[in-house]
Parts: C-alpha cells; structure tokens; sequence
C-alpha cells in the first residue's frame, strides 16, 4: 500500500480572529512554556463538514516526532543555520508521512495556524523566533505548511529534491506557481537542476537554480509541459538547466 492510498484525515483549523489572538498570547513567553501549554484540542477549533477526522493520538505522535527531532538538534537552544537547514530537510517527509492529511484540507490556512499555534507553538517559534504572522499563521509560507507541501510537489523520500535542495533553491520552486502547480514538472526540474549542479560544480547551485527557475517560467505560458511524455519532459528541462549553466559560465 502506497502512503497515497492509506487513509487520510481531515485537521482542526482555526478561524484568522482566533489564531491572531492566540499569537499575541504567546508573544514572549519562553520556549519550555509554550511547550508544557502546548495541546492536541483547542474550543475555537472546527473541523470540515465531512471527512475522517483526525484521531487525538495521531495529533500527539505528530508532535512527539517533531520535537524528537527539534530535542536532537538542541532545542531550546538557538538552532542556528546548519541546524535550521537540518530540521527544514527533514520536516516535510516526517510531516507528509505522519500526517496523512487530505490534500484539500493542507490548503486551509486555519489547519495550519492551529498545527502552529495550538499543537506545536514552541516549535514554531524556535524555528521562527521573529514570530511574524506569515510564520505563524497559517499563510502559504507558515513554518509547517511549506515543509507538507514541499514533500507533496517533491517528494518525501530519501534521495528526492526535498532533502537534497537547500531553502532558497526551494523557494525558486514553490514560490513559483508556474512550476510548484505541477508536481511532474516541478519534480522533474529540481531533478534536472540537482543534476546539472553536480556536473557543473564551479557554477554553484543557488545562482543555478534562480536563472533556470526565471527561464521555465518565461516557457510556461507557451509550452504545456504537463503534455510532454516523461523521457521528453526530462530533455527539455535538462537542457533548459544546461544553457542555465553555459550562461552562467560566460565571461
């Protein structure tokens, strides 16, 4: 059985009003204090009409297995940026995993703000200390949802673009919707550039993957690569992501 055909839960969310109060709550307070409030059920909290909702232990081994991990890195203690990259490599394979969450409902904002506000507050902060809405709310670039939707477009398995791409080469791709909208051809581009980056090392893969990712979007509206069989789509972004390269290089 495929992680696609396993059941799948529908999440709490909260309404913005809500979430906004609850992230004035927690301005300030310790990281070890957010954690000990930190709770699997919220009064504010409502489910979608219809689906499986998710079950109550589900929640807590979700949070359990995040902060297993933040606990390994050294939380409470500032993560820093090789332990932020660390902890943002593999959140989103352990998220997609545990989750199991319908695709439809990862794109509510209030089930973010209440994975962020209500399950996993201190995580959340020690993630994004500055604590701005856009973190914290459940905003397309909220600390959790970025990570479940990455592994969606790019895979959740050991080796996929997820945990091999470093964040700003990420966000070329999921701030994107010209590419992030296709998980085939976002997929089959972060594969193409990991590829070329490593035959052409003395370019370096951040400037690589920008040039490349204004490149496939100036093609997007002219080309419908959602059409082109698999061994064409990897031609055509290979050599995209090569000409990338060979540009580059020029004096």
């Amino acid at each position: 059985m495929t992680l696609e055909s396993e059941p799948q839960f529908i999440y709490p969310r909260l309404l913005r009003v809500a979430a906004l109060d609850l992230l004035s709550d927690i301005a300030g307070r310790p990281l070890e204090e957010l954690r000990s409030g930190a709770a699997t059920f919220h009064p504010a909290a409502e489910y979608y009409a219809t689906g499986n909702r998710v079950p109550e232990g589900q929640l807590r081994g979700i949070a359990e297995a995040v902060r297993a991990k933040a606990d390994e890195l050294g939380f409470p203690g500032p993560p820093g940026t090789a332990r932020q990259g660390r902890f943002d490599r593999a959140m989103p394979a352990l998220l997609y995993k545990k989750m199991r969450i319908v695709p439809a409902d990862a794109a509510s904002e209030g089930v973010w703000s209440f994975l962020t506000l209500i399950l996993l507050p201190d995580l959340a902060v020690w993630r994004f200390p500055q604590q701005t809405q856009e973190r914290l709310i459940g905003h397309p670039r909220n600390v959790f949802r970025r990570y479940w939707w990455r592994a969606r477009s790019l895979g959740a398995n050991p080796g996929d673009p997820t945990s091999e791409l470093g964040e700003d080469q990420l966000v070329q791709i999921m701030e994107r919707p010209s590419i992030c909208g296709s998980r085939r051809l976002a997929r089959t581009f972060a594969q193409a550039v990991l590829r070329a980056a490593t035959r052409n090392s003395e370019v370096g893969i951040e400037p690589l993957m920008r040039d490349a990712a204004k490149r496939l979007v100036r093609l997007t509206p002219f080309v419908c690569f959602e059409a082109l069989p698999e061994d064409l789509l990897t031609s055509q972004l290979s050599g995209l992501v090569e000409s990338s390269a060979a540009a580059l290089k020029s004096p």
